[in-house]
């Protein structure tokens, strides 16, 4: 209980000082996630899970740092979050089912993504083909972890780590969504304050199975 009221403190901390996440300051951006990571090093989570999470905050914090707002270009945050969700998988991936690829729910969040996949990026997929491929591999790495959460045998936190891994997608999709289209503020202090629950939820699920 006492890491919940700090990490969310943290993060309010963060809105805070970054005048709603606006203000152009990088390591305030991290500390969250920075902290989570301390968490993490002094839980009793199993050792080789333990390991994993470290390096899947350390690439969320790197991300994160990178952003800053939602003016800054894409393929180093892009990258680092890619790496981030596939070590996330691996880390809870004996939990998942042989055969989760063939499940519908596989089928129908393919089809999802793909969809918001080339409505908001259509016009980048001709100007800038490296950074769509990018981008490709960071949703396609969001559906792995959606996908293989909700096929999952059972567990005590898979609501938690469905929940987590959807707050993730969302972040990412409002945030590339944003700076392509809206800029709204609004649209980028929810995709913040959904990519720290995703983070903290990813925590929890792992805590509560490890």
């Amino acid at each position: 209980m006492i890491h919940i009221i700090f990490y969310a403190g943290a993060v309010f901390l963060t809105y805070l000082e970054t005048l709603g996440f606006d203000k152009n300051s990088k390591l305030l951006m991290a500390v969250p996630i920075l902290i989570l990571l301390g968490i993490t090093i002094k839980s009793k989570i199993n050792d080789n899970i333990r390991n994993q999470m470290i390096a899947v905050f350390l690439f969320g914090a790197a991300s994160i740092y990178s952003q800053s707002n939602f003016r800054t270009s894409l393929p180093i945050p892009a990258i680092s979050l890619t790496i981030s969700n596939i070590i996330y998988f691996f880390s809870y991936k004996s939990l998942v089912k042989p055969n989760f690829y063939s499940e519908k729910v596989t089928i129908f969040w393919t089809f999802l993504t793909f969809l918001g996949f080339f409505a908001i990026l259509q016009d980048l997929i001709v100007a800038i083909p490296f950074l769509t491929i990018i981008l490709f591999a960071l949703f396609f790495s969001h559906l792995l972890l959606i996908t293989s959460s909700s096929t999952i045998r059972s567990s005590d936190a898979k609501f938690v780590r469905i929940v987590g891994n959807f707050s993730g997608f969302l972040s990412t999709f409002l945030f590339v969504f944003n700076s392509f289209h809206t800029h709204s503020m609004l649209i980028h202090q929810i995709s913040r304050f959904s990519f720290y629950l995703s983070n903290f939820l990813m925590f929890t699920a792992n805590e509560r199975d490890f």
